[in-house]
């Protein structure tokens, strides 16, 4: 009867755990996604503008709910960049 209520503990425990590690995962990715987006949404339109030109001028289409630029690839280091790490 002992080794039952052991056995029950230990696969609690390890349900347990493995919630928590879930749990953990989750909440750093919704941090890193969260993160993202506010630097894209707080970014400055004059910058955003700037981007969308040269998008545009490259034969690059521009998404302005995401301001991302699809169709172009920006320099590495390009202060455009930003828009694409998403």
């Amino acid at each position: 009867m002992e080794k039952k209520g052991q056995g029950a503990i230990e696969y609690l425990l390890i349900i347990g755990a493995a919630i928590l590690v879930v749990a953990v995962v989750v909440i750093a990715l919704v941090s890193i996604t969260t993160e993202a987006t506010e630097e894209t949404e707080n970014a400055d339109p004059t910058l955003i503008m700037k981007c969308q030109r040269e998008c545009l001028e490259n034969g690059g289409s521009w998404d302005s709910e995401t301001n991302k630029c699809d169709g172009y690839d920006w320099a590495i280091g390009h202060e455009c960049e930003k828009f694409e790490s998403e």
